[in-house]
C-alpha cells in the first residue's frame, strides 16, 4: 500500500464500502442509497486497488468480506461516525 494513495480515499468511498460491508450485496446497496450498480462496483474496486488487496470476494448473490475488510469495517465504522457527528455539531454555528 502507497501511504500517500490511501489519503486519496473519500468519505464517499468510506460509507460505500461500509454499506457494502452490511448489506453483503452491491445490488442492495445501490438500489437503497441510489446508485448504479456499476458505481457501488467501481468504488470497491477504486479502493482496493489504492489499498492494494481485495475488501470482498464475490459470489452470484453475496459479497464475502476479506479479513482485512472485518478489520477495516470495524475501525472505520467508528471513524465515519465520529466525522458525521463532528460535521452535525458544527453545523449548530
Amino acid at each position: 500500500m502507497n501511504s500517500d494513495a490511501i489519503l486519496h480515499l473519500t468519505l464517499k468511498q468510506l460509507e460505500i464500502f461500509l454499506k457494502c460491508y452490511q448489506a453483503r450485496n452491491y445490488t442492495y446497496v445501490a438500489e437503497r442509497y441510489h446508485y448504479t450498480p456499476s458505481t457501488i462496483s467501481k468504488t470497491i474496486h477504486a479502493m482496493e486497488e489504492i489499498l492494494g488487496y481485495p475488501l470482498f470476494s464475490r459470489t452470484y448473490h453475496e459479497l464475502v468480506p476479506t479479513a482485512a475488510a472485518d478489520v477495516l469495517a470495524r475501525e472505520w465504522d467508528g471513524l465515519f461516525a465520529l466525522i458525521m457527528r463532528g460535521l452535525e455539531q458544527a453545523e449548530a454555528f
